[in-house]
């Protein structure tokens, strides 16, 4: 979510995260935010057409404050979208309030997390020019699942040639709405908040440990068992030491990706689905060094 500054012009979609069961009808309000001298808005609302429908627009009161206005709304359910605009007739208003509320249906088949973005978003103040605004949208959630287990995939308990590490994870239930808070914590670090399967960078030399906690929409949290792996950057072979016969791997697998018959995993050294130059670069700032081996 942006968050905006303090005084800043923020248009949004309230509330930011709604939880809904197919088939129930739900509104939101487009509100602004701190504005100062606003005389006319223009506001895009995106939707997934499949899951959601718009049944009402009504433009709220808070531009009508200022006197007389003259304004427009229409969606379109086919294509997922709904706009409106209005305008004073002379003036303006400061302040926050509601620039317009809409009303969806829910189709009863769909289940999953569905974004309601905000476009196109335009302040005009009372001379006709532009006032910065920042924009936060919306979920709906329709028939989320709790989240029962989150379970980290990738990195194994193993020893990577790389300096980079593959962070993938599966949830169960896979359909839980765990994207509102997914964090890792790599070496009893700070938790790193992430959205989805990631990748770590910068590893040194050495052993380390990562764990995942996840926290769904009803606001219950689980942790991941503890993944241990260790890291021999340059070590292609795994035989403890970065040599003239990794650095034979390295070229073997040279300028290929994923797929291609000469990939390599292990060569790829910075974890990018790519071995190139700046694998080789990894490699020669390596070369030389010998690994106490890890029993696995």
């Amino acid at each position: 979510m942006l968050i905006a500054a303090a005084g800043a012009t923020v248009v949004t979609v309230d509330p930011t995260l709604q939880l809904v069961q197919p088939g129930e009808p739900f509104s939101i309000t487009v509100q602004v935010e701190d504005v100062m001298n606003m005389g006319a808005d223009q506001v895009f609302i995106l939707f997934e057409p499949t899951a959601l429908q718009v049944t009402a627009m009504q433009l709220g009161p808070f531009l009508k404050t200022g006197g007389k206005t003259f304004s427009y709304s229409d969606f379109d359910n086919a294509n997922g979208t709904a706009y409106f605009y209005e305008a004073l007739s002379s003036g303006a208003v400061s302040g926050s309030g509601v620039l317009a509320t809409i009303e969806f249906a829910t189709n009863a088949s769909q289940a999953g997390s569905f974004p309601i973005t905000l476009s196109d978003v335009l302040l005009a103040d009372g001379n006709g020019m532009v006032i910065p605004v920042e924009t936060r949208n919306g979920t709906v959630l329709i028939n989320p699942q709790p989240c029962q287990s989150i379970t980290i995939t990738s990195p194994e308990t193993s020893t990577y040639a790389s300096i980079a590490v593959r962070l993938q994870f599966a949830v169960e239930p896979a359909t839980a709405a765990t994207s509102f808070w997914i964090t890792y914590q790599l070496d009893n670090a700070a938790n790193v908040t992430i959205t989805g399967n990631t990748t770590i960078t910068g590893l040194a030399a050495g052993e380390h440990h990562v764990v995942l906690s996840a926290r769904d929409a009803y606001g219950n949290t689980v942790e991941s068992s503890t993944v241990n792996f260790t890291v021999h950057p340059g070590d292609i072979i795994a035989d403890g030491e970065v040599d003239i016969f990794d650095l034979q791997r390295l070229a073997w697998a040279f300028n290929t990706q994923p797929g291609d018959a000469a990939w390599n995993t292990a060569a790829d050294l910075n974890a990018d689905n790519t071995v190139n130059i700046f694998d080789v670069q990894i490699f020669a700032w390596n070369f030389g060094n010998t690994y106490v081996r890890t029993p696995e």
